[in-house]
């Protein structure tokens, strides 16, 4: 009988594997890219999901391989825009000498951060409803303001014992 036998994943030539994780990586960040846009142009509940896997252009089932649900991709795309976000944040507050420069600079930065409308939108309006007021401050604890002072503090540590009496 001729036929067409499934070769398991480890048997796979190493280059295949990569290739298949470079795609599927791809395919991911395609998903979140698209539904960024959407919801940072209408909001989640406005954007179906149709509409972000047509614009990504992958397939209805490539967005449930990655993502068990709309609310799992917008989680997703809210870790990324909180990512990005508090890294120019910090990247801004170290930038500027001093500690207290450090800590004003740093929520400055955020406060002209928060005037983006993707920003607003995403992390700020849709964020707390779609994510759960729990789960959205989490996150927020993980990569927002707190990272920033708890990076701020890190670095004025550093400074300090610099500083001290060997």
């Amino acid at each position: 009988m001729i036929g067409v036998m499934a070769v398991r994943e480890e048997e796979q030539p190493r280059e295949v594997r990569g290739l298949k994780a470079e795609h599927a990586e791809a395919t991911r960040d395609a998903l979140i890219a698209s539904a960024r846009r959407l919801f940072a142009r209408r909001g989640y509940a406005d954007v179906p999901i149709e509409e972000i896997v047509r614009r990504a252009r992958v397939t209805r089932g490539a967005l449930y391989h990655h993502f068990r649900d709309k609310a799992d991709l917008f989680r997703a795309v809210f870790e990324r825009v909180e990512e990005e976000l508090t890294t120019r944040v910090a990247a801004e507050a170290m930038r500027v000498g001093g500690p207290g420069k450090e800590l004003e600079a740093g929520c400055l930065a955020f406060i002209d951060e928060c005037t983006d409308p993707a920003v607003q939108r995403i992390v700020l309006l849709d964020g707390p409803v779609v994510l759960g007021w729990e789960t959205w401050r989490e996150i927020d604890f993980n990569f927002g303001p707190d990272r920033v002072r708890r990076d701020v503090r890190a670095a004025m540590g550093h400074m300090l014992a610099g500083l001290a009496p060997r």
